[in-house]
């Protein structure tokens, strides 16, 4: 075994190996392994409109609503994932949650809006709803057309508001003891499932 004194030059073989340790470039590749792992994130993980499964509505925001019409909402989702499901679409009122306490707006960062989807389903009652069974998979966007009748709504919410709250869940018929049957509709859990609700608001033209 070779020593070298303080201050000796290392010497270096035909093979640019540095007295017995690693090559320059053997250095350099446990350099590039050590960094590796450290480097995935480095360019960012992908905004959560890209990773989860999303739901939007393509009409206009917010949607005007002419007394006695059928109010037409048109929405789409984007799958993310495998999914089976209902897609569902309720026309909601609340007297708590007016339209300047949520932003809706397709601009709107997505997990707020899916606070206030939240916000809104806790503290409003359903006036109709509607839903489709849906089974996607990741890049499908499926487009879906809802109809509402408008002609039974109030002309005056105070200080409230009007929603078409689009999300997903399950809905199924329950049977009574009496024999009759109900529909229940049961969100999701958004953030486990990793789906992004959505909704619009509804004016009548003079508000």
């Amino acid at each position: 075994m070779r020593w070298m004194m303080m201050g000796e030059s290392p010497s270096k073989s035909a093979g640019g190996t540095t007295g017995q340790g690693l090559s320059w470039r053997s250095r350099t590749q446990v350099l590039a392994w050590v960094l590796a792992p450290l480097c995935v994130g480095c360019l960012g993980e992908p905004d959560v409109d890209d990773r989860w499964t999303r739901l939007d509505v393509l009409d206009p925001d917010p949607v005007a609503m002419i007394e006695g019409e059928t109010l037409n909402v048109t929405g789409a989702i984007t799958y993310r994932t495998i999914l089976t499901g209902d897609v569902i679409a309720e026309l909601r009122i609340t007297d708590v949650v007016g339209y300047d306490a949520v932003n809706l707006t397709p601009e709107a960062d997505r997990m707020g809006v899916l606070e206030d989807v939240e916000l809104i389903l806790s503290n409003s009652r359903t006036v109709e709803s509607a839903f489709f069974r849906v089974t996607g998979w990741d890049h499908l966007i499926q487009e879906l057309q809802f109809q509402f009748d408008a002609s039974a709504l109030p002309t005056d919410v105070g200080a409230g508001g009007m929603y078409v709250i689009l999300y997903f869940g399950t809905v199924d018929d329950m049977e009574l003891p009496d024999g009759s049957e109900v529909t229940v509709i049961e969100a999701a859990d958004f953030r486990e499932s990793e789906i992004l609700p959505t909704g619009v608001e509804i004016r009548w033209p003079e508000n």
